[in-house]
């Protein structure tokens, strides 16, 4: 039985019972007491003076001298009155209980399904029956999400679950919903029932009971497609096309439902075609739509013959059932593969178009008229720009299939090569380049091999000068060398790390991380990232000092598609020199320039300032791309509230992600909602930590007026 049900008032209705019954006894009962001779009726008491008959006139019953009563009964005027004071009485004893007892009950349980099922169909926006469930267990604070409203349409969905679920509901109902969670799935949600009919329909299809055609419904509708490309594109150009993608999927209560679209061929007139380096928006093998809306993705395919062309391309549609954060590691429940198509028209380039082209992109553009072997001599002695050029040329050229072997092989080996030199620039397209060659079966074992051994590297930096008895601020530098198109983030690393001063400190040394942990997420990019350590040590003479590492990672988790190569199992991350001077020695320059405050002030940020419902206050503090190093005690002041929050520091025309902070007070009930003033005090000592920091800008900041943005504990506290 749902709903708060007291106890049912038995004493005070045996009460009232007991009244009622007494004050009917009082008013039907007829007095044995008479008054005065004349005979009347033993049945009826009507008068018999006089009568003849042997039958009572008034109710017809045979008048037997034995039974004929003499005088009238005495009056019961006073015993009627007594009994019906006790029946108006008994109600007002037992009224209150039974009406609690009745409002604690919820009635809506015991309504037949024929009307709970039109509830369903016609209660949405009607006002919700009293005492139910759902607003019982409503939260106090709401968003004023449409999901979070309740209206009668909801509450009938919520009662016919809860009847499924205890096997009192029949398959007709059953069906019936079903069929009217697929139908809303065609229209605008606009309700909150759509939005718990959709939760439905999707818990039932991952949970596998819906019949055969049911699930046909669902999957027929899922995906819509349309493939376009820009009508006319002139040679030498990549060929943009556009995949619009429309989805609509059941989402369940615990599972989320995604569309794994990858691309399985393309093809130009029935022949394989190549997608281009430079394809933008996510990789060019696969791309994910998440249960609903609608998403626009863009590839570009390398051609270059002139004519009219038709584009098809296979796409294998995979729905993962599971974590949204990770569809790829969740199950796919349904698998199909649709082909869509549309046509171009490629033109040459007349002698104008050509001169346009050269004048707006010299360097891009004679690329298409250099010979292999030029573009081999600008890849092996030209400046990056031009290198980075001349194999992006080459690559295209590869995917038209106007690379023989041998120009092929010196293409990869000028790529590992500037993939294991981390002093060289990498890009992206290189590593997406190797990886497709790998799943097309045109790569060596020991290219594979010596690709996956270099794509993930590390080395330290340490701060150049420390005074004697400080720690040693060490980063520890993550380099990721591979294509942008398989995974996001690389992978996240647990790791190790084995150091030593072979030049005589004595120990105990301690390599502690900042973060207090040791795992690492390693970049999906080239781009380096560093994690943060102080090194310890009680005693170190003075002068020049080495430490040298390696590293472990004993643990590394790939976070989508792993690519089916090695990893080294150590790293040796060679040595870095310090100095350790007196303590008396400044190793570092204050600048004392007041001037630079305004410039610095702009490239502070504080944003998603919060007050929640419960008097917390979170926020964000970004420093972006100061002109000199900074290095800040961070202050707030509320009212007459002063709170200390993180230290802030970055170093010049950089952002790293030690760069910024969170706010998080966990009482700012006190704090007003406008006027909050933040205080920026530059202090040398934070400045010692950081690994890349010579000098420090001497200097405070103050940013006041500061409002919070939004103020759930306003509005529930007003």
């Amino acid at each position: 039985m749902l709903g708060n049900t007291a106890t049912f008032p038995t004493i005070a209705v045996s009460i009232s019972a007991f009244l009622a019954l007494g004050g009917l006894w009082l008013i039907f009962r007829r007095s044995r007491r008479r008054v005065g001779a004349e005979p009347r009726c033993g049945h009826c008491d009507y008068i018999l003076i006089g009568m003849t008959s042997e039958r009572c006139p008034e109710c017809g019953t045979i008048i037997d001298p034995g039974r004929i009563a003499r005088g009238r009964r005495r009056g019961r005027g006073i015993r009627i009155a007594v009994g019906l004071a006790l029946l108006a009485a008994s109600p007002a004893i037992s009224w209150n209980s039974l009406e609690a007892w009745s409002q604690s009950i919820y009635w809506y349980q015991y309504r037949p399904t024929y009307l709970v099922m039109q509830d369903l169909r016609n209660g949405s926006g009607q006002s919700a029956p009293a005492g139910n469930p759902l607003e019982l267990n409503m939260r106090e604070f709401t968003h004023g999400w449409l999901s979070e409203k309740i209206d009668l349409a909801r509450v009938a969905l919520d009662e016919l679950q809860r009847r499924d679920r205890r096997g009192k509901l029949s398959a007709k109902y059953r069906h019936q919903i079903d069929e009217l969670a697929l139908a809303n799935l065609n229209i605008p949600v606009r309700t909150p029932v759509q939005i718990y009919l959709d939760r439905e329909l999707g818990d039932r299809l991952i949970a596998g009971k819906l019949t055969a055609d049911e699930q046909a419904k669902i999957y027929k509708g899922a995906v819509t497609m349309i493939l376009s490309a820009r009508p006319v594109v002139m040679q030498w150009n990549d060929v943009p096309i556009k995949i619009q993608f429309n989805t609509r999927l059941p989402n369940g209560s615990q599972n989320a439902l995604s569309v794994e679209a990858i691309f399985k061929s393309v093809r130009i007139d029935g022949n394989d075609a190549s997608w281009a380096p430079r394809s933008r928006w996510g990789p060019p093998d696969s791309t994910f739509v998440y249960g609903g809306g609608n998403i626009d993705v863009e590839r570009y395919i390398s051609y270059s013959t002139p004519g009219e062309h038709r584009i098809d391309l296979d796409i294998q549609l995979d729905i993962h059932c599971g974590s949204s954060a990770y569809p790829t590691q969740s199950p796919v429940i349904h698998s199909e593969t649709r082909t869509i198509s549309t046509t171009f028209v490629e033109t040459k380039p007349d002698l104008a178009a050509k001169i346009i082209r050269i004048l707006i992109d010299p360097s891009h553009e004679s690329g298409h008229y250099l010979s292999i072997e030029e573009l081999k001599y600008a890849i092996a002695k030209a400046p990056f720009f031009v290198r980075d050029l001349a194999i992006i040329e080459m690559i295209r050229r590869d995917g038209l299939g106007d690379l023989a072997c041998e120009q092929r092989d010196f293409l990869i080996g000028r790529i590992l090569a500037i993939q294991k030199d981390r002093e060289q620039p990498w890009n992206g397209a290189y590593g997406d380049y190797i990886e497709s060659l790998q799943a097309a079966n045109e790569l060596s074992d020991w290219q594979w091999h010596q690709y996956g051994n270099q794509q993930l590297g590390f080395y330290l930096r340490a701060r150049s000068e420390i005074r004697q008895g400080d720690p040693l601020p060490v980063d520890l530098m993550h380099v990721a060398r591979r294509g942008n198109s398989k995974v996001e983030p690389f992978s996240a690393c647990q790791e190790t790390i084995e150091y030593l001063f072979p030049d005589g400190i004595p120990t105990p040394w301690s390599f502690d991380s900042w973060e207090g942990n040791s795992l690492t997420w390693v970049p999906h990019q080239g781009s380096e990232y560093g994690s943060r350590y102080d090194v310890k040590f009680p005693e170190a003479p003075l002068g020049r000092h080495i430490l040298q590492a390696k590293l472990k990672p004993y643990v590394t988790t790939w976070t989508e598609r792993p690519l089916n190569m090695d990893i080294p199992t150590i790293y040796d991350l060679g040595e870095v020199a310090f100095t350790i001077v007196p303590r008396t020695t400044e190793s570092l320059v204050a600048v004392d320039d007041p001037s630079m405050a305004e410039q610095i002030k702009k490239c502070i940020s504080i944003t998603n300032l919060l007050r929640w419902d419960d008097g917390k206050l979170t926020g964000d503090i970004g420093l972006n791309y100061p002109p000199i190093d900074v290095a800040f005690h961070v202050t707030l002041q509320g009212g007459n509230q002063e709170y200390k929050l993180d230290d802030l520091f970055a170093e010049k025309d950089r952002q790293m992600d030690y760069g910024y902070n969170q706010i998080f007070i966990k009482d700012a009930r006190l704090y007003p909602v406008n006027g909050l003033v933040f205080k920026f005090t530059s202090d040398a000592e934070i400045a010692r930590q950081l690994v890349g920091q010579k000098n420090y800008w001497k200097g405070d900041i103050t940013i006041r007026d500061v409002s919070i943005g939004e103020d759930e504990y306003l509005k529930q506290h007003p």
